[in-house]
């Protein structure tokens, strides 16, 4: 598994599908790919959910105008981090501007490492 990038991306109500315990992500072709780990962050409800992996290639969406769907393999047994909690424990860790609140790829090497640890990864 490809540990990197690591993608917070915000979690809409809107991008759920009936009977899946998560949200499927749609995107544009080339920024995910297979065994990238991804971190969801609600900013609506103030959590942040546990790393999801893609585990499949993009898939067109037929007649969406070139949207593109990905399967992601989530951890059921890990619970979701309160935001405020995960900055706090982010900031103790010597990154205090992590931006959680938006939508950005971490780059930082020790920034994945203190993310993927707020569960014991």
């Amino acid at each position: 598994m490809r540990p990197e990038p690591v993608s917070l991306w915000e979690r809409r109500a809107t991008t759920e599908s009936p009977g899946t315990a998560g949200a499927l992500r749609l995107d544009t072709r080339g920024t995910i790919r297979r065994g990238d780990v991804i971190v969801f962050v609600s900013t609506g409800d103030e959590w942040i959910y546990p790393p999801a992996v893609a585990t499949s290639d993009p898939m067109r969406i037929p007649r969406s105008g070139g949207a593109v769907l990905f399967f992601l393999r989530t951890r059921t047994d890990l619970p979701p981090v309160a935001l405020t909690d995960a900055e706090k424990s982010l900031t103790d860790l010597g990154h205090p501007g992590s931006r959680l609140r938006t939508d950005h790829y971490v780059r930082s090497p020790s920034l994945r490492t203190a993310l993927l640890a707020l569960w014991g990864l």
